[in-house]
């Protein structure tokens, strides 16, 4: 039996109908299909734009919430984030925004770079300090507060085993302090492992039980 559903997927028309006010001239011909994304019909509209259509009523309050939530950290992260030129609704009660374009590449087609995960970071960081109460107000649902010494054990964990492979920068380890764990006896220093002896940072710690071992060199 087929499964009936609301959804309906826009003609590339239909969004340069969406797309005139804001780019004069545009054509279905300079409206072309992205293939990526979540649940949303995403299109490049010329060289400068993004249009996005949500294909559903669940789709559509995300993606009004998601762009007043852009507007909300757009001057808070430091980093860019796309802006909408122009939203409303692309079919009754289905929602779309035209958002200026960014530049770069998906990370689905390619692998991110330490500058890009530097970027990452920071704009977790910076989203982490927009007041609950400002994104609670554009619906965003509450969450309850997380289990931190949990979430801090896992954490370390997740550290320690990436230090061994020599892609963390082990001193920092010992600012994670995790309540009912106990810390190593001497600050944790980064160490190769050759084939008959360990080579540490802090002479102090070599070959014992606080030296993190890393790559065979």
């Amino acid at each position: 039996m087929a499964i009936m559903t609301d959804e309906r997927w826009p003609e590339a028309a239909e969004v340069a109908r969406l797309a005139q006010d804001t780019v004069p001239g545009v054509t279905a011909a300079d409206v072309r299909p992205i293939g990526e994304g979540g649940d949303h019909a995403s299109w490049w509209v010329g060289p400068d734009h993004v249009a996005r259509c949500a294909l559903d009523r669940g789709g559509s309050e995300r993606l009004r919430r998601e762009v007043a939530l852009r507007e909300l950290i757009g001057d808070r992260v430091g980093v860019p984030v796309p802006v909408s030129v122009a939203n409303g609704e692309w079919a009754r009660g289905r929602a779309f925004t035209l958002d200026t374009r960014l530049g770069g590449v998906s990370a689905e087609l390619r692998a991110v770079t330490a500058a890009g995960e530097a970027e990452l970071a920071r704009l977790l960081v910076l989203l982490a300090e927009v007041p609950v109460a400002s994104a609670e107000a554009l619906g965003v649902p509450p969450e309850a507060p997380r289990n931190m010494p949990g979430l801090l054990r896992r954490a370390t964990a997740a550290a320690e085993s990436v230090a061994a492979r020599g892609e963390f920068a082990s001193d920092l380890l010992p600012r994670l302090h995790v309540p009912g764990r106990r810390a190593p006896p001497h600050p944790a220093r980064w160490c190769t492992t050759t084939s008959r002896e360990s080579i540490c940072s802090s002479p102090r710690t070599a070959g014992s039980a606080a030296c993190w071992t890393g790559r065979t060199r």
